[in-house]
């Protein structure tokens, strides 16, 4: 059975990781990042506003938020475009590859869905369920 055969059985993350290996728990996405020019081993400071929900979701991934300051951990990270991708992998991510507290993840990580796969704040990454389910 092909990748896209499989998905169409698949109606959640949880049947998935065994492709993606979790990637979405592993990393995050800073759009338009190009000007803040990070280092490996040092921090990052982003000036965004974030909602409660976006700020338990970076804050799992080794982020701390502070007077509209978003300080990212750069350990790993790697350019898409103008967009940093850096490899933090959230705190709740189990050695199974699935999340510690699934039902209580983050408003944003409950968001992929086939409908939402193309919204401007949804990043699939290269091995997503939702880049292989059809609409």
């Amino acid at each position: 059975m092909g990748l896209r055969e499989e998905a169409k059985t698949c109606n959640d993350c949880m049947c998935w990781h065994k492709h993606c290996h979790s990637e979405c728990c592993k990393l995050f996405t800073i759009s338009n990042a190009r000007k803040f020019k990070p280092v490996k081993g040092k921090k990052l400071f982003f000036p965004i506003r974030l909602n409660v929900n976006r700020q338990k979701y970076y804050e799992l991934h080794g982020c701390k938020y502070k007077h509209g300051l978003l300080i990212i951990p750069i350990n790993e990270f790697v350019w898409v475009g103008d967009d940093l991708e850096v490899w933090n992998t959230c705190a709740w991510l189990t050695s199974t590859g699935l999340c510690g507290d699934y039902e209580h993840r983050p408003e944003l990580c409950s968001r992929f869905n086939n409908s939402t796969k193309n919204d401007k704040d949804i990043y699939l990454t290269p091995n997503c369920l939702f880049r292989y389910k059809e609409e």
